[in-house]
Order: structure tokens, then C-alpha cells, then sequence
């Protein structure tokens, strides 16, 4: 699908995108210590990927996994080891609501703020 990115943004996300890959790629077994789901070209596989390789270290079936998402208030740069179970994800956005980082909450989004 064409972009509707000015170039210097699209050519910047793309080098983030392959920034990325390119240090998935020094160490294949391990997943990073966190992935920013937004520059990958299909986020829901590696989430699916995420869930079966808890299921397997568990011995649990994947039509019986239950998802959790925590939110926290870490920086991508305060996470200094990775998740012991699944993965510490970066990028996910939200459209038609807000968080609120005060109350850990979801909120309505404010009237006429885009962003």
C-alpha cells in the first residue's frame, strides 16, 4: 500500500526497522529485551510466536493461553534484563482512547487531541 509518509520520515522508520532486525539478527535464539512491535512488518506473528514459546516452557496448550498485558512506567532504557515469561513490548498506540500513566487506567480521549 503507498505510503502517505513524508520521505524523510518513511526513510528514517525504515532504518529504525532494520536497525532492529539487524540486532535481532547478532543473536537469533534470544529475544531482544524489548521489541517495539510497531517496526515490524507483521507484529501479530511474533506475538503468536511468543505464545507458543510460552507454551511450550510451560506445557501448556496454545487454545487454552490467556494473554496478559501489563503496563508499566518503565523506559525502554530502564529495562535492563528480558522478561521471564513472554516479552517487554514498545509501540503499541491507541485510537478512539488514551492511558492515563497517573492511574494506570484507560481513559476517553480528550476532545480534538489527535495525539
Amino acid at each position: 500500500f503507498p505510503s502517505t509518509r513524508p520521505l524523510r520520515s518513511w526513510r528514517a522508520n525504515l532504518q529504525d526497522r532494520c536497525l532492529q532486525l539487524d540486532d535481532w539478527i547478532g543473536d537469533p535464539l534470544n529475544i531482544p529485551k524489548v521489541v517495539d512491535i510497531s517496526r515490524l512488518f507483521n507484529p501479530q506473528s511474533f506475538l503468536t510466536a511468543i505464545k507458543q514459546l510460552c507454551c511450550q516452557m510451560q506445557g501448556l496448550e496454545l487454545d487454552k493461553l490467556q494473554v496478559f498485558t501489563d503496563v508499566t512506567k518503565r523506559e525502554v532504557k530502564q529495562v535492563d534484563a528480558p522478561s521471564k515469561e513472554g516479552a517487554f513490548c514498545s509501540g503499541m498506540f491507541l485510537e478512539g482512547a488514551r492511558w492515563d500513566m497517573s492511574s494506570m487506567t484507560l481513559e476517553d480521549s480528550k476532545p480534538k487531541e489527535m495525539f
